[in-house]
């Protein structure tokens, strides 16, 4: 999705140029291996990988100066800011078994790592994003 500015009331400037915090490009992609027989019976992993594009942060017009009247007169170029491309990988393991005194529960013990190279950087809004996290799970279902 590449969002441009089509009108922008009098400030006519802003007209094609991207919408403040609307990644142009953007998207992930996740794969799970989860054996269903042999020694690896009850585990699974999987990995998603997400890309955003370089994002513009501050309003279309930001920078621009107009007259009273409404007439452009220059710009500082801050609706050009972008914050930098990213690119995150998240990594996760499960283990599900079923308790052997014949009871109907299932246990799935879990693991996660979330941005698995600790990566810097920005969000959209010029936040600091998340460095890795690691969290463990446990459910049990009936």
């Amino acid at each position: 999705m590449d969002s441009k500015i089509t009108d922008f009331g009098t400030r006519t400037q802003s007209v094609g140029r991207s919408a403040a915090r609307v990644s142009p490009q953007n998207g992930g992609i996740y794969a799970k291996y989860s054996p269903r027989t042999g020694v690896f019976k009850g585990w699974s992993g999987n990995i998603g990988v997400t890309y955003q594009a370089a994002t513009p942060v501050s309003n279309p017009d930001a920078g621009d100066t107009y007259s009273a009247t409404g007439v452009f007169l220059r710009t500082t170029r801050e609706w050009d800011q972008r914050v930098p491309s990213l690119t995150l990988v998240n990594l996760g393991v499960r283990y599900t078994f079923q308790s052997q005194t014949k009871s109907r529960f299932r246990h799935t013990l879990g693991g996660n790592v979330s941005n698995l190279f600790d990566r810097f950087y920005l969000s959209p809004n010029r936040q600091v994003g998340d460095g890795r996290t690691i969290t463990a799970t446990y459910t049990l279902s009936h």
